[in-house]
């Protein structure tokens, strides 16, 4: 091999090298970003309402306590940890989708859909109720249960349950 190829050579290698380094570390950052973790321990005032009823606004208790991993973008991915409400505890591993995540029971029925915040630190649950047929449960927007929280009151609840329901739902609006 001449000593002009060689010198071609050895600059090829050290640009392939220098590119297989720089992919390496960016899938490294990439992965790291995927699956940050944190750690959760909210304890808030909430209100469980009717939809469609104005007359109806129960106080609840609400605790979450785990870890949620979030997204390259810093949106949740994931919860692992437990749901409480009042005294009824729910341990969940949660998978989110445009900030939603189906909640079940550990009997593995359908007790809602968990909508958080971007932080996490606001939330909004839409109870699963039993269906007119009896064969499946769901929830609607125009007489469904919800728990939002933090709120102290139906007009704080409602107007958190409509921002966090509106990343799922298109044109969906709770009064």
């Amino acid at each position: 091999m001449g000593e002009k190829l060689k010198g071609v050579y050895v600059k090829y290698r050290i640009g392939v090298n220098l590119g297989l380094i720089w992919l390496v570390l960016i899938i490294a950052v990439v992965g790291h970003s995927s699956y940050t973790t944190h750690k959760v321990e909210i304890v808030n005032d909430g209100i469980m309402y009717q939809a469609g009823n104005n007359q109806i606004s129960i106080p609840v208790g609400i605790e979450i306590q785990g870890k949620y991993f979030t997204t390259f973008g810093g949106k949740p991915k994931r919860f692992e940890g437990q749901i409480i409400v009042d005294d009824d505890v729910f341990p969940y591993t949660i998978h989110f989708h445009s900030n939603m995540g189906v909640l079940l029971t550990t009997y593995g029925s359908t007790y809602g859909d968990l909508h958080v915040s971007d932080e996490f630190d606001s939330f909004t649950i839409t109870i699963s109720k039993l269906r007119e047929d009896a064969r499946s449960k769901g929830w609607s927007s125009s007489d469904g249960w919800i728990i939002s929280a933090p709120a102290v009151n139906r007009k704080e609840a409602v107007t958190l349950s409509n921002k966090l329901l509106s990343k799922y739902y298109r044109n969906i609006e709770i009064e």
